[in-house]
């Protein structure tokens, strides 16, 4: 079976409370930091800094704020589309 490298990715799982993230490096925009991918792909298959996946976006260290954002910002346009 042969792997469909444009529809893949690789996302790198690490501990909550770890420092260093193998081929990921850190990036601090407004005060805050974020997680980006040091290079492009590992043999053709790009590295993610985050996956969406059945609809769950998964995130290197695993935490629930990019899922959060995502369901309010879902749970908002269906607010305002029920006012109207």
């Amino acid at each position: 079976m042969q792997l469909n490298k444009k529809k893949s990715g690789i996302i790198i799982f690490v501990d909550r409370r770890s420092h260093d993230v193998p081929n990921i490096m850190r990036k601090k925009e407004n005060g805050n930091s974020k997680l980006i991918p040091s290079k492009a792909d590992i043999e053709g298959v790009p590295i993610c800094e985050k996956y969406k996946y059945l609809g769950t976006i998964l995130t290197p260290k695993v935490d629930c704020s990019e899922q959060i954002s995502f369901i309010k910002r879902k749970a908002g346009f269906l607010l305002e589309e029920y006012i109207r």
